[in-house]
C-alpha cells in the first residue's frame, strides 16, 4: 500500500510573515486596473512557496492571486488570512477552485473597507491626531507619538486580523468540506461578489448626459434625471458591462481605453456629456 502523502502545514511563523509582507507591499504598485492586486500576490509568494514545491502549480497559484483587489490594510488582513487557510487546504487535496477563492476575496472587500475605513481612518487615526498634536504646536516632540500610535495601531490591527482570519477560516473551510456544501458556498461567494462589483461600479465609473429641453409647458426635460428614474447609475452600469463583453470575446484593454477616449472627446464636443 502506497505511503499517504505527508500533510503540509503552516505554522504561525508563516502567518506572521505573510503580515510582514502585507503590511510591506500590499501597495507596492497601486494602479486602477488591479489596485492592491500585484501587492496581494507578493504577499502570499512565502506560504505559496511553502505549498506548492511544484513550480508548474507555484505559477498558476500565484497567477490567481493577481486580480483586482482594494480594501481597509488593517481588517483587510483578515481576508488574506482566510485567503491562506483556503490555500493550505487546497494544496492538500482539498477541492476548492479558483473562482471560489477570488469570489471570497472580491465579496469580503468591500465590507471590509467601510468598517475598516470608518473605523481606522476616520476615528481612531483622529482621536490620535487630536491627542498629539497640540503637543506638536507647543513645540514639544511627544507630538510625534500620534504619527508612532497610528503607525502601532494600523500594525496591529492587521496582525490580529491575520492571525484570526487564518484560525477562523481554517476551521470553517473544514466545517464545509465535511458537510458537502461547498456548491452552495461558490453560489454565495458568486452573488456576493457581483453584488460588491455592482456597488464599486457606481462608486468608481461617472458617466452621465448633459442634453436638457425646456417643453411648451415651461417645464425642463432632463435626460440624464430621466435615465435615473428608470435605473439609478443605468450608462456606468452599461459602459463596465459592454467593456466586460468586449474583453471576454478577446477584446484589447489599449483598445477599448481609446474608444472610451476618442466617444469622451466626441461627445463632449457636441454636448452629450
Amino acid at each position: 500500500m502506497a505511503e499517504k502523502e505527508k500533510r503540509i502545514e503552516l505554522t504561525k511563523k508563516d502567518i506572521t510573515k505573510t503580515w510582514a509582507f502585507w503590511m510591506l507591499f500590499q501597495r507596492m504598485s497601486q494602479c486602477f486596473e488591479r489596485y492592491y492586486g500585484l501587492g496581494v500576490c507578493i504577499t502570499l509568494i512565502p506560504v505559496l512557496k511553502k505549498l506548492y514545491p511544484r513550480k508548474s502549480d507555484l505559477s498558476q497559484a500565484l497567477t490567481r492571486h493577481m486580480v483586482t483587489f482594494m480594501t481597509d490594510p488593517g481588517f483587510g488582513a483578515g481576508i488574506i488570512g482566510l485567503i491562506v487557510a483556503m490555500e493550505e487546504e487546497k494544496a492538500n487535496g482539498a477541492e476548492i477552485p479558483d473562482e471560489m477563492i477570488n469570489s471570497i476575496k472580491t465579496g469580503l472587500m468591500g465590507p471590509s473597507a467601510g468598517f475598516g475605513d470608518a473605523l481606522n481612518s476616520a476615528t481612531m487615526a483622529s482621536i490620535f491626531r487630536a491627542l498629539f498634536i497640540p503637543f506638536a504646536l507647543a513645540g514639544s516632540i511627544a507630538g510625534l507619538l500620534g504619527a508612532v500610535c497610528i503607525f502601532l495601531w494600523f500594525h496591529g490591527v492587521a496582525f490580529v486580523s491575520m492571525h484570526f482570519g487564518y484560525s477562523k477560516g481554517k476551521e470553517s473551510i473544514a466545517s464545509i468540506l465535511s458537510s458537502g456544501k461547498m456548491g452552495n458556498l461558490m453560489t454565495g461567494a458568486g452573488i456576493l461578489g457581483a453584488f460588491m462589483m455592482g456597488v464599486m461600479t457606481t462608486n468608481y465609473v461617472k458617466l452621465g448626459v448633459a442634453p436638457e429641453w425646456t417643453l411648451a409647458t415651461g417645464s425642463v426635460l432632463n435626460l440624464q434625471n430621466t435615465l435615473d428614474g428608470i435605473m439609478p447609475g443605468l450608462l456606468p452600469t452599461a459602459l463596465v458591462l459592454g467593456c466586460y463583453m468586449y474583453l471576454r470575446k478577446g477584446g484589447k484593454i489599449v483598445h477599448s481605453i481609446l474608444a472610451i477616449i476618442v466617444i469622451a472627446i466626441i461627445g463632449c464636443i457636441l454636448g452629450i456629456f
